[in-house]
């Protein structure tokens, strides 16, 4: 049996962007409380009438609006221990699209979710809840048998600890009176883990293949003769 692992890969430069920039919101919106009484969550995190009043960039700035300091340590600790795995084992790029993917899709069931129960629409999304719980998601799906210490005593499984932290935070958010904003999380983890699958489909792959060999193709169109002064003399390179 493997021993126990407090695994800490090296912080990636993205991960590093998001954490700084959450930290830094959070400050802001400390500050801001504190002198002016003014809650910027309320501008910049995702409302159903703020959308319809034309504030579509709500949907890339909810994310950095944290609810708590215990929430911005959280967030960024799994986004050093868990996303710089993840990203490190699948690349920038692929980390940045899973990313938006998280996001894009907690934010549409969220609107979605408001347009059927008005109810709900007193709630604002905000935080990377539903990303880091597509972190965990996906990395108990890659690396289900890795040995972690849960709450720094216990010693599971990689699979068993990131069930167990998602359950706790949609049990804490399905028994508190926002349960739209629990079921947005959801949407955010299947939206993920779908683009997960579709990337993973041969006939993506296939599709990306062919992709990058027109790619080629059309760079090395693009060569012309470079002739000599002398019309005489052959060509000399391709440029």
């Amino acid at each position: 049996m493997q021993g126990t692992q407090f695994h800490t890969p090296p912080l990636t430069k993205t991960n590093k962007i998001i954490i700084i920039s959450i930290a830094s919101f959070f400050l802001l919106q400390t500050v801001l409380a504190l002198a002016l009484k003014l809650n910027i969550a309320n501008f910049l995190g995702l409302s159903y009438n703020g959308l319809l009043g034309g504030l579509i960039f709500q949907v890339l700035t909810y994310p950095l609006m944290g609810s708590g300091l215990l929430e911005i340590i959280f967030d960024g600790l799994l986004l050093w221990f868990i996303g710089c795995d993840l990203e490190l084992n699948w690349g920038t790029q692929r980390y940045v699209r899973f990313l938006i993917a998280a996001i894009v899709g907690a934010a549409l069931l969220f609107l979605i979710l408001n347009f059927f129960f008005p109810s709900g629409r007193i709630y604002t999304l905000t935080g990377l809840t539903g990303f880091t719980n597509s972190l965990l998601l996906a990395y108990a799906i890659i690396y289900p048998h890795r040995h972690f210490s849960f709450m720094l005593i216990f010693p599971v499984k990689a699979w068993i600890c990131c069930a167990l932290i998602i359950i706790i935070q949609l049990f804490s958010g399905f028994t508190g009176p926002a349960g739209v904003l629990s079921l947005s999380h959801l949407g955010a983890m299947v939206s993920a883990v779908g683009y997960l699958v579709v990337i993973s489909n041969p006939r993506w792959k296939k599709y990306q293949a062919n992709k990058e060999q027109l790619k080629k193709m059309n760079k090395r169109s693009h060569l012309h003769l470079v002739k000599d002064d002398d019309e005489d003399k052959p060509p000399k390179y391709w440029q």
